[in-house]
């Protein structure tokens, strides 16, 4: 049986309800990673050699032109897609910040709308035709 990456959301959810700092990071870093895993997985890059070649900006860009084939792969309206594009860019540069960037203070208003962005994408995907 494999990982569930939605398995990290409820982690960065833990993570979420300390207040310390360090948790806060966590807890962004780890929900901007479930959404990852669960979109690359759901376009067909599930071993570790395609991971490596898919780069996250790289998913992220294809996402925001989505080709016919990301559109029937992800059974979604391009609209949906364009949202899942717009919310993980936004999540990859809040974990870029909270994974590197010890000036940037993350807290509680940071690291929930974190979570909440990848709820939304968790969601959209959840509804899948």
């Amino acid at each position: 049986m494999s990982f569930s990456w939605k398995e990290y959301f409820k982690l960065a959810e833990e993570l979420n309800k300390n207040t310390e700092e360090a948790y806060k990071r966590s807890a962004v870093s780890r929900a901007y990673y479930a959404v990852f895993n669960v979109i690359r997985l759901k376009v067909g890059y599930n071993t570790r050699s395609q991971a490596t070649e898919l780069s996250h900006k790289n998913l992220i860009d294809a996402l925001k032109m989505p080709s016919d084939e990301y559109i029937i792969t992800l059974d979604l309206e391009e609209e949906d897609i364009q949202t899942i594009a717009d919310e993980l860019d936004f999540l990859r540069k809040e974990r870029n910040t909270a994974d590197y960037d010890g000036t940037v203070i993350i807290n509680s208003q940071k690291s929930n709308r974190s979570i909440e962005r990848a709820k939304t994408i968790l969601n959209l995907l959840s509804t899948e035709k």
